[in-house]
């Protein structure tokens, strides 16, 4: 059974709460990358809320209208949000959320899912809806590429390494002594 989504306003009072000074610009790039992330993890939407192309980037349409016309009330009550959606506004605030709005801006034009929907954007303060696929795509072939940056241990390799270790005699560690410091230090 699919998990069942948020509301875009739910996750930006989460990310208000860890973020309390974030501005317009920076939220609702925060916003586009947890939607992008959880898709790319989980391959279904955090939040069913439409994300549009603006001149400033990825929008949350609703939420944007919805702060303009009545800022957020800070002890709004929201039901319980599952862990998943809440590990995915953790990781997104922790990777994302010292740079600054125009950062995050000039990142997401950069990116393939903004470029796309741009192109279908009438002329200035138009917009164009990001599609869904097209972020997922996007942040699911950003992550392969993460992973081949990351090193590839061989599981027989790292097999045989820990037998070996289990193999030896266990005896009790001793510091190493002053000697056998400097003998190490020379080697240098």
């Amino acid at each position: 059974m699919p998990a069942r989504t948020v509301s875009a306003a739910q996750v930006a009072h989460e990310i208000r709460r860890h973020l309390p000074s974030v501005g317009q610009v920076k939220l609702h790039k925060l916003l586009y990358k947890c939607q992008g992330h959880h898709l790319a993890w989980y391959d279904e939407p955090m939040f069913s809320d439409t994300i549009s192309a603006w001149d400033m980037g990825p929008v949350v349409t609703s939420v944007w209208h919805a702060n303009r016309e009545q800022p957020p009330a800070s002890g709004e009550r929201w039901s319980a949000i599952e862990e998943r959606v809440l590990n995915t506004i953790g990781y997104v605030i922790a990777r994302y959320g010292d740079m600054s709005g125009t950062d995050l801006m000039n990142l997401t034009h950069s990116e393939t899912p903004w470029i796309r929907a741009n192109a279908h954007r009438l002329p200035i303060r138009r917009s164009a809806k990001i599609k869904t696929g097209w972020i997922r795509d996007y942040h699911v072939a950003a992550e392969l590429v993460e992973q081949e940056d990351q090193p590839q241990f061989d599981p027989d390799e790292v097999k045989a390494l820990l037998n070996a270790v289990a193999e030896q005699p266990s005896r009790p560690l001793q510091p190493d002594s002053l000697a056998d410091l400097r003998a190490w230090a020379r080697r240098g």
